[in-house]
């Protein structure tokens, strides 16, 4: 009996579900597993297969969403050399794509080849790798010392490895030099000069002598070699007493006092 009311269930069911309407959607394609995990519809013989990247036609030919340069499968053809950066000719930035050495921030060094693809070679680059290059002074003047700094590739006329030079126009001026009288100039450039110079040559000092009264006369047993004269100092030794402005050469001469005012080393009788 049960058998029967099955029957009779699945012929109603039929008669009210009626003939396939051609409006309807399909059934849902079957999917596969892809060897990744994912599912995808499988190619029906109508489907034409995609093409592999073509690098150059700005179109998407694979169907990855990256096109020619920015697709992983044109590296081989965008990124010769494999340093990860685009060939210029392709519309990046290396510079040489045959030398992976060679691309934009690359480290510039010595050696005749724009590095970093700035345009600036060697010691020109102002990004030139200092443990790579030579440091070296500016020698203007050919004293054998140098004053401005640069980074050279190799040693040059012109450049030194010794610096200090605080004039490189002078070659009497450098850290060898001698320091003399000679209106502030200082010789040996360790920034002191003249009279204040310890290391100054004596024989270019001029003889003077201490002037303690200021009367414009010096004091014998005082002499005081210096470069230049100034005060309290005289260039003559003519004082006969330094401590008493009254006394020196010229000066009116009391007799009977017991002063030699004028210092000729006589006091003139009345």
């Amino acid at each position: 009996m049960r058998g029967r009311w099955w029957m009779l269930w699945a012929v109603v069911a039929c008669a009210e579900r009626g003939p396939a309407d051609p409006a309807d959607p399909p059934s849902p394609t079957p999917t596969t597993e892809t060897s990744e995990g994912t599912e995808t519809a499988p190619t029906s013989s109508t489907t034409t297969a995609l093409g592999p990247e073509a690098c150059d036609d700005g179109l998407d030919n694979d169907g990855d969403w990256n096109v020619d340069c920015a697709d992983p499968d044109c590296g081989p053809v965008c990124d010769g050399d494999g340093d990860g950066v685009v060939a210029a000719s392709r519309g990046g930035d290396d510079c040489d794509d045959a030398d992976a050495a060679v691309y934009p921030r690359a480290l510039e060094v010595c050696n005749g080849v724009d590095d970093d693809c700035d345009g600036a070679i060697d010691v020109d680059d102002s990004g030139l790798d200092p443990a790579t290059s030579l440091l070296r002074f500016a020698d203007s003047d050919g004293d054998g010392f140098g004053g401005r700094p640069d980074l050279r590739c190799v040693d040059e006329a012109g450049w030194v490895e010794v610096d200090g030079d605080c004039d490189d126009t002078d070659p009497a001026v450098s850290p060898a030099g001698v320091e003399v009288c000679n209106l502030g100039v200082d010789d040996d450039c360790d920034t002191l000069v003249d009279d204040f110079d310890p290391s100054l040559d004596p024989s270019s000092q001029l003889p003077f002598w201490r002037d303690g009264d200021g009367d414009g006369y010096g004091d014998p047993n005082q002499p005081f070699p210096a470069c230049f004269d100034g005060a309290l100092v005289a260039d003559n030794d003519l004082d006969c007493d330094d401590a008493s402005a009254g006394v020196a050469p010229g000066v009116p001469d009391t007799c009977g006092d017991g002063i030699d005012a004028d210092c000729d080393g006589v006091d003139p009788a009345c």
